[in-house]
Order: C-alpha cells, then sequence, then structure tokens
C-alpha cells in the first residue's frame, strides 16, 4: 500500500501548478507475492478554486476488475468535488453501505446530487463477465493502424513483454485495456502496470512477460538496459515502434493476420474513430465489429475444443493437444498453436475446461455461447476471405 501515491502520480517530476487541466482517469494493478491481485481506479482533476493550484488524485482500491463500473463512480466522485469534499465522502458513504454487486448485477445508490440538495438515485451496474466490459476501443483504434494493432495482439499471444509509451495517462489506461479485452477468452497471466512510475523503471529489467505503460520520457533509460533486446516499445504519441523484435508480422498465420487486417481496416471500422469524439455513438457498430472480429479469429482455432477433452485412465479430463494441432492441415496454423500451447494463458484456459467444477462455470461465458450459436458459421469468413487473397495474387502474378 505504500507504493500507492507514486502510481497515482507517476508523473508527480513533471506536474506544475496550473489554472487549467483537463481530468484523467487511469488505473494501475498491485500484485503481492501470492499473485493476488488488486486494482487501483483513479481520478485526476483540478479542484475548484482561484490561482495556480496542482491537481489531486481519486483513487478507488478494489480486488476486484471492474474498468467501467468504477469509471462511473468517479464520474459522479469528480461532479460532487467541483461542489465539496463533504458531498464526496458523503458520497462515498452511501456507495459502501449498498452490497457490492453481482456479475450481471445492479445496484441502486440513493444520494444527494451534486447539482443541488435533492436526494437522486443513481444505477451501478457489474458486467457479467470484466473481460468482455464495454471497453472504448476507439483510443487504440484512432491511435495505432490496424496492422501495428494486430503486431501488438500477436506478441502478446506469444507472452513478450511489452511496453507502450504516451504523456496522456488516460490514453496509456485506454489502450492497455483495450489490448487485454482483445485477447478474450483468454487471459493475461503476467505482470500489468498500465501506470508504471519512473521511479521503478527496473521494473522493465524483469526477464518474465509484462504489459506497462509509461512516459516516454522514460524511454532513452530503456535504451541503457541490457535485457531490453526481446521487449516491444510503442511510442502511442508518435504512432510507431521504438523497439521491435522483427518477427512480429509472422507470428500468426498469414490468412489469419490478412484476415485481421482486412476487417479491422473496413471502412465501418476507420470512419467511425475518424468522427470527432462527440459525435461517436456510446455502442459503437465499430466496437462490435472489433469484438466479433477477434471473437472469430478464437472460434476458427478454438470453436471445437471440447471434442479434444480426452479421459484418462484416472478419469480426469485432459485436452489432447498434439491431437488437436493435428487436425489442422495447415502448417503455419499447425506451427502457431505449437507455440501457443506453451503459453502460461493456454495453460489456464485449458485447465479450466479440464477442472469438472470450473468446466461448468466456463460454459456459461460468452465465448461458448458464441461458439455454440453465432460465430461458427461465421468463421468460414476466414476461409471465403483466404480464397480470395489467392485468387487476387494468382491474377497479380499472370499479369506480370
Amino acid at each position: 500500500m505504500e507504493s500507492i501515491p507514486q502510481f497515482c502520480f507517476p508523473d508527480i517530476e513533471r506536474l506544475k501548478p496550473t489554472t487549467k487541466f483537463k481530468s484523467e482517469t487511469f488505473s494501475f494493478v498491485l500484485t503481492n507475492m501470492e499473485g493476488n491481485r488488486k486494482f487501483g481506479y483513479c481520478r485526476r482533476l483540478l479542484p475548484a478554486g482561484k490561482g495556480p493550484r496542482l491537481p489531486e488524485v481519486t483513487c478507488l482500491i478494489s480486488p476486484l476488475g471492474c474498468f467501467s463500473l468504477y469509471e462511473k463512480i468517479l464520474d459522479n466522485i469528480e461532479e460532487r468535488r467541483q461542489v465539496s469534499t463533504t458531498a464526496v465522502f458523503t458520497f462515498l458513504k452511501a456507495i459502501v453501505a449498498n452490497p457490492f454487486p453481482k456479475p450481471g448485477r445492479s445496484v441502486q445508490v440513493r444520494a444527494f446530487s451534486a447539482r443541488g440538495g435533492e436526494m437522486e438515485t443513481v444505477t451501478f451496474t457489474r458486467p457479467l463477465d470484466s473481460r468482455l466490459e464495454h471497453v472504448d476501443f476507439s483510443i487504440l483504434f484512432s491511435t495505432l493502424p490496424p496492422r501495428k494493432i494486430i503486431q501488438l495482439f500477436s506478441s502478446m499471444l506469444m507472452e513478450r513483454r511489452v511496453i507502450l509509451c504516451s504523456s496522456n495517462l488516460s490514453l496509456l489506461t485506454g489502450c492497455a485495456h483495450a489490448l487485454l479485452a482483445l485477447l478474450y477468452p483468454f487471459e493475461w497471466q503476467h505482470v500489468f502496470i498500465p501506470v508504471l512510475p519512473g521511479a521503478l523503471i527496473e521494473f522493465c529489467c524483469s526477464p518474465l512477460p509484462y504489459l506497462m505503460g509509461m512516459h516516454p520520457s522514460l524511454i532513452p533509460a530503456l535504451d541503457e538496459m541490457e535485457t531490453m533486446e526481446e521487449a516491444l516499445v510503442v511510442d502511442l504519441d508518435k504512432k510507431k515502434f521504438v523497439k521491435k523484435i522483427g518477427d512480429e508480422t509472422s507470428i500468426l498465420p498469414s490468412k489469419l493476420f490478412q484476415y485481421l487486417e482486412h476487417t479491422l481496416g473496413s471502412p465501418a471500422v476507420t470512419s467511425e474513430y475518424q468522427k470527432p469524439s462527440g459525435k461517436k455513438s456510446s455502442t459503437s457498430r465499430a466496437d462490435e465489429i472489433i469484438t466479433n472480429t477477434f471473437m472469430i479469429f478464437f472460434v476458427y482455432l478454438y470453436g471445437d475444443y471440447r471434442q479434444y477433452m480426452k479421459k484418462k485412465a484416472d478419469g480426469s479430463i485432459e485436452f489432447a493437444k498434439k491431437e488437436y494441432e493435428k487436425k489442422f492441415s495447415s502448417k503455419s496454423i499447425r506451427r502457431f498453436l505449437e507455440a501457443f500451447h506453451m503459453t502460461q494463458m493456454f495453460d489456464i484456459f485449458a485447465e479450466q475446461r479440464e477442472n469438472p467444477l470450473k468446466s461448468e462455470m466456463t460454459s456459461q461465458s460468452t465465448f461458448e455461447r458464441s461458439t455454440i450459436h453465432v460465430m461458427k458459421d461465421r468463421c468460414m469468413e476466414i476461409e471465403i476471405f483466404s480464397s480470395k487473397s489467392k485468387i487476387s495474387r494468382w491474377r497479380l502474378r499472370k499479369r506480370i
């Protein structure tokens, strides 16, 4: 807990008293020796007053990862902070007095309005699956082109070290959470620090996989670290890779990479994110396309995995990795699966489905329902797109 102030003010050396400051929302994750996580949800704003003053941070600590729910709580806190700290504490007491909602459920909180002395009811909803709560993909897709996003996605599937850099804390957190959401139904099992304080930059020397965010002024310090050869470093402000391993475009099988790039680069996605922020719909069609595209990607690879859950002699259930890999005729897909099946991310996915108690819970997940009802039929889009690409390349070679 002693490190919380550092995470609330990761760039404290650059903060100066000011009269204008756009509020920022960001988060951090604290992990103890047992691997248990606590999430910090922060809102940095300029308190009401006259003359130059320093921004302050409201930080909510929770063992639960529910970014959208806590973001709404922070919205309400910010409204009341412009009135008084008393209004904030009164609201927080009302929050604490109510039980935290179960997944998929809501809780209604009665509190004094920020605009006056009248009571109002505020509804807070906890997503059924926090990994699929509404993520604003516009932050990520308006910052980087699809090709670079797919390269980041591919590197994270291989559980590599990834560092995002930006001077905007909201941008860092938004892009980091969006990248994690793309991995669903798999879950990042390693270090996740959306905003790393400069004083803790030595954490980057860790040989273990991580996803971290930091201020771009720290990039020169990374160059002096000997262990950074195997890391992918992205400057979000300049929209470019600072460090690459070099194989980012060849990790995924070519037809899957091309399918993702084609779909994510379609006008339905790019035109939506080029709109002024005020004109973007809250439930964007582009967000739906992105979520479905990556769901189709994983359903194509693992849509019928249950057929390969084999019972062993001792009665336990085990996923037959080698048998599953051989079912694909494509050598590039088999090579990718062989590498992916060595990750901790996949081990946890398989373990949850090999355990009868956990398997019953995962059977109700969005991925399982999508596999059965919708996405499996849409996997043909990948084969159709691959066939069209081959025909186009054949015609081009013929002309040449």
